[in-house]
């Protein structure tokens, strides 16, 4: 499994653009960490916050890359 870090954002009514969080998820594919990234992120929303997202949700997914250690 690899490692994804995606940042959901949207337009909130009170606090503007850029209203979101950042959230790490684990799966075997991006589309994979998107679909599960989307479905955590909605279910935190509130009723009205999740109105504003479904004006425009903004999705940003990054693979996170291990770093390696070389033990001689």
């Amino acid at each position: 499994m690899k490692t994804f870090v995606a940042r959901c954002s949207f337009t909130d009514r009170r606090q503007g653009p850029g209203t979101g969080r950042t959230l790490e998820v684990q799966g075997t594919s991006m589309p994979q960490a998107a679909g599960r990234v989307i479905r955590t992120f909605w279910k935190d929303l509130g009723r009205k916050e999740r109105r504003d997202a479904s004006q425009g949700l903004t999705v940003t997914v990054l693979e996170k890359k291990e770093a390696s250690i070389e033990v001689d």
